[in-house]
Protein backbone atom coordinates (compact mmCIF):
# COMPACT_ATOMS: atom_id res chain seq x y z
CA UNK A 1 0.00 0.00 0.00
CA UNK A 2 2.86 2.29 0.77
CA UNK A 3 4.75 1.34 -2.48
CA UNK A 4 1.00 2.32 -3.96
CA UNK A 5 1.17 5.63 -2.77
CA UNK A 6 4.68 6.78 -3.47
CA UNK A 7 3.91 5.38 -7.15
CA UNK A 8 0.46 7.99 -7.15
CA UNK A 9 2.71 11.11 -5.38
CA UNK A 10 5.62 10.48 -8.31
CA UNK A 11 2.81 10.35 -10.94
CA UNK A 12 1.70 13.69 -9.55
CA UNK A 13 4.57 15.25 -9.06
CA UNK A 14 5.61 14.13 -12.85
CA UNK A 15 2.40 15.07 -13.94
CA UNK A 16 2.91 18.60 -12.75
CA UNK A 17 5.95 19.81 -14.68
CA UNK A 18 5.08 17.46 -17.81
CA UNK A 19 3.60 20.06 -20.16
CA UNK A 20 0.10 18.81 -21.37
CA UNK A 21 0.02 17.01 -24.66
CA UNK A 22 -4.01 18.28 -25.80
CA UNK A 23 -5.45 20.98 -25.26
CA UNK A 24 -5.63 22.42 -21.48
CA UNK A 25 -9.10 21.34 -20.07
CA UNK A 26 -9.80 24.16 -17.26
CA UNK A 27 -12.33 22.40 -15.86
CA UNK A 28 -10.30 19.40 -15.01
CA UNK A 29 -7.79 21.79 -13.38
CA UNK A 30 -10.03 23.62 -11.30
CA UNK A 31 -11.69 20.22 -9.93
CA UNK A 32 -8.39 18.83 -9.30
CA UNK A 33 -7.40 22.22 -7.28
CA UNK A 34 -10.98 21.97 -5.74
CA UNK A 35 -10.33 18.59 -4.54
CA UNK A 36 -6.53 19.22 -3.43
CA UNK A 37 -8.11 22.20 -1.28
CA UNK A 38 -10.70 19.64 0.62
CA UNK A 39 -8.03 17.48 1.34
CA UNK A 40 -5.72 20.16 3.15
CA UNK A 41 -8.60 21.00 4.90
CA UNK A 42 -9.70 17.78 6.25
CA UNK A 43 -5.95 17.18 7.30
CA UNK A 44 -5.73 20.46 8.79
CA UNK A 45 -9.17 19.92 10.56
CA UNK A 46 -7.84 15.79 11.79
CA UNK A 47 -5.28 17.28 13.10
CA UNK A 48 -6.86 20.16 15.02
CA UNK A 49 -9.41 17.90 16.57
CA UNK A 50 -6.33 15.47 17.60
CA UNK A 51 -5.06 18.26 19.35
CA UNK A 52 -2.19 17.33 22.26
CA UNK A 53 -2.51 13.88 21.07
CA UNK A 54 -1.22 14.12 17.70
CA UNK A 55 2.36 12.47 18.55
CA UNK A 56 4.68 10.77 15.87
CA UNK A 57 5.09 8.31 18.56
CA UNK A 58 3.23 4.74 18.03
CA UNK A 59 3.29 4.23 22.18
CA UNK A 60 -0.17 6.09 23.39
CA UNK A 61 0.09 9.17 24.86
CA UNK A 62 -2.65 8.62 27.84
CA UNK A 63 -4.82 11.26 25.61
CA UNK A 64 -7.28 8.61 25.21
CA UNK A 65 -9.17 7.72 22.19
CA UNK A 66 -10.28 10.48 19.81
CA UNK A 67 -14.64 10.23 19.09
CA UNK A 68 -15.43 13.87 18.04
CA UNK A 69 -15.31 15.21 13.94
CA UNK A 70 -13.95 12.66 11.41
CA UNK A 71 -12.86 10.23 14.14
CA UNK A 72 -16.26 9.54 14.65
CA UNK A 73 -16.58 7.63 11.18
CA UNK A 74 -13.19 6.84 10.85
CA UNK A 75 -9.86 5.97 13.03
CA UNK A 76 -7.57 7.50 10.68
CA UNK A 77 -9.18 10.61 8.62
CA UNK A 78 -5.84 12.20 7.95
CA UNK A 79 -4.93 9.22 5.62
CA UNK A 80 -8.39 8.16 4.47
Amino acid sequence: MVALQALLFLAVAVAAVTPPVGPRLWSSMWAGLALVIVGAVGVIMSGRHLGRALTPLPTPNGQGLAAHGAYRWVRHPMYT
